[in-house]
């Protein structure tokens, strides 16, 4: 009876672990956008792994998009963001939190080298200081709706150019 009370007792122990690590994993494998359009050698690095970035990839929350020279990608993320990439650059998808019921709204990106323009969707509409774009020497808080962003991949520095409100 003891070893059965035993047994018992492991196994839900073993069942709430890895009910956790499922509700863990579920937040960060949560989809948060689409690749739409490729040209070039692209590719998303996600948990160590490089796979292609063909049309149709669903990106997730820690993604890393990569362009190859005369490349280019275009993305659609979950709120309508889209975000149009070019040659050799290099962005991260740090956060991207889309539950407008909920009142939780965010998206950050993490921009290593490279050129992109946004064109912000309804997490920027809703909560603009909650979108942001991220570079190696600043942080650049999203107002407008379109914007371009170049990191030079040498010295890290960002120019910005908005484009409209």
């Amino acid at each position: 009876m003891k070893l059965k009370m035993m047994a018992l007792a492991l196994g839900l122990m073993l069942g709430l672990v890895w009910a956790g690590c499922a509700l863990a994993d579920t937040a960060q494998s949560q989809i948060v956008g689409i690749v739409q359009k490729v040209k070039g050698q692209t590719l998303v690095k996600r948990s160590g792994r490089s796979m292609a970035a063909d049309p149709g990839l669903k990106l997730k929350q820690g993604d890393t998009i990569i362009t190859g020279e005369a490349s280019s990608m275009g993305v659609l993320f979950r709120d309508d963001s889209m975000l149009s990439i070019g040659p050799v650059s290099e962005i991260v998808i740090d956060q991207f939190i889309f539950a407008p019921t909920e009142n939780r709204l965010g998206m950050v990106t993490r921009m290593l080298k490279g050129t992109a323009a946004f064109l912000t969707g309804r997490i920027a509409e809703k909560a603009p200081g909650k979108v942001k774009v991220e570079t190696p020497l600043a942080t650049i808080g999203v107002r407008g709706t379109h914007f371009l962003v170049y990191v030079d991949p040498e010295s890290g520095k960002a120019k910005a150019a908005e484009g409209g409100k």
